[in-house]
């Protein structure tokens, strides 16, 4: 991998990881409810095991959506429940918190990984549906900003960090370095996102007006962010610790 860590105090912050899931309206609450609210803080293996003799959802199998900071965790969950429970479905796809919860209050999946709490809105969008959401965290997820390994900055502060993403600075010059800055973020279903913007961007201060700079790049996962920034000299990223 040719992205390395950028040193700054954003990375000793822990990002909440939360695994959400609800039972479907009507009939099909006692399918969908076992699988998805056992999973606590516990050790996959033991989970899958205390969850083998669960029914099946009414589908034949669940489906798990959302999160990408969260997608390996569940990958690593179903793979072991399937192991003590080969014939059970498990489907498990990324594209970002928001589209989890989304399509959780759709009832499209029965299990939506974020790297957030569930907001209000979306509390209500389920229960408008007859759906009760359920969270159980099952980790928690740092924050790494990543720059290529021909960069020459080693450290940078959250006020330095927070004036490049809102386009203040755009010249890596001003901090050591050379070349026009190219930023690039999450998209804006993504729970990693929503948490650079609030404590980044806007240093916590969930009033403050600041917002990313119009150049900054959506990319729709930590991986994309890493490969770019990998093939970028000048390009700043943010990502999971463990991408």
């Amino acid at each position: 991998m040719t992205a390395r860590i950028l040193t700054a105090a954003v990375l000793a912050v822990a990002l909440a990881v939360a695994l959400t899931g609800c039972p479907k309206p009507t009939e099909t609450t006692s399918n969908t409810s076992a699988p998805a609210t056992s999973a606590a803080t516990k050790a996959p293996a033991e989970n899958a095991a205390e969850n083998a003799a669960a029914p099946e959802a009414a589908s034949g199998g669940l489906q798990a959506k959302g999160s990408d900071t969260l997608l390996q965790v569940a990958q690593a969950l179903a793979e072991a429940y399937k192991a003590v429970k080969p014939d059970f479905s498990i489907s498990v796809t990324g594209g970002g918190t928001g589209t989890g919860f989304q399509a959780l209050a759709e009832g499209t999946c029965d299990i939506a990984d974020a790297s957030r709490k569930i907001e209000d809105k979306e509390t209500k969008a389920c229960k408008d549906k007859g759906i009760e959401p359920v969270e159980n965290l099952v980790g928690y997820d740092g924050l790494s900003v990543i720059v290529n390994k021909k960069n020459p900055i080693e450290k940078i502060t959250i006020d330095q960090l927070s004036d490049l993403f809102v386009g203040t600075v755009t010249d890596w010059k001003a901090l050591g370095g050379k070349g026009e800055v190219v930023l690039l973020s999450r998209d804006s279903t993504s729970g990693t996102y929503q948490y650079f913007k609030e404590n980044v961007i806007q240093k916590g201060d969930k009033k403050s007006t600041r917002d990313f700079a119009a150049a900054a790049q959506r990319l729709a996962s930590n991986t994309q962010i890493r490969d770019q920034v990998a093939s970028t000299e000048s390009a700043i990223g943010y990502v999971g610790w463990g991408t």
